[in-house]
């Protein structure tokens, strides 16, 4: 049983690194990440409480898809908004995610601005991207006053960041916001 899990494992880190690509610029194989396959410790919430339901239903129901050892989740905070964190599965502690910030400040862990254009590297859905055996996190964020209603743009930001294993902490990378993209004004 523990050879046909490790053998799972790991041929759910290959496949999914062979559909990770390259996202503004970043490869998810340069930044890879050994899947750890033991044990689930308990969940240590510290000042997380207030998300509690959420982040007990993600250590329960959850399976590694971050960094190795990490259980990523998500959940709605309102119209267009994205809150999130991860549960280290070896120690239960949870850590904050960079969902990207706005020009109104939202705390890096929230994300609200929507992306309506076409030639986007990701899809609507997919606010974050992130593979089981990568430490390469990165968020998109759309700001919607930046729209340029003569030419129909919207300014598209990729925020990369690289976990620190040690430090336990997101290292910004790179910020790239250069990508002027078509409004797909179907969408409206």
């Amino acid at each position: 049983m523990k050879k046909l899990t490790v053998y799972l494992c790991l041929l759910l880190s290959v496949t999914n690194m062979s559909h990770a690509g390259t996202i503004a610029g970043y490869s998810f194989e340069k930044y890879p990440a050994k899947i750890y396959t033991g044990k689930k410790a308990p969940l240590k919430l510290g000042d997380w409480r207030s998300f509690r339901t959420r982040l007990t239903e993600a250590h329960k129901e959850g399976d590694v898809n971050f960094a190795g050892n990490y259980i990523v989740t998500t959940w709605g905070c309102g119209a267009s908004c994205v809150s999130g964190a991860m549960i280290d599965k070896r120690t239960g502690n949870v850590y904050g995610i960079p969902l990207g910030e706005t020009d109104d400040g939202v705390t890096p862990y929230e994300s609200g601005a929507e992306c309506f254009a076409e030639g986007a590297e990701l899809d609507d859905s997919e606010n974050v991207v992130f593979y089981p055996n990568s430490r390469l996190f990165i968020s998109r964020n759309c700001n919607g006053e930046k729209i340029n209603t003569t030419t129909g743009k919207q300014l598209i930001t990729y925020y990369v960041n690289i976990w620190d294993e040690k430090s336990k902490t997101f290292k910004l990378k790179k910020v790239k916001q250069s990508k002027l993209v078509k409004m797909d004004y179907s969408q409206f």
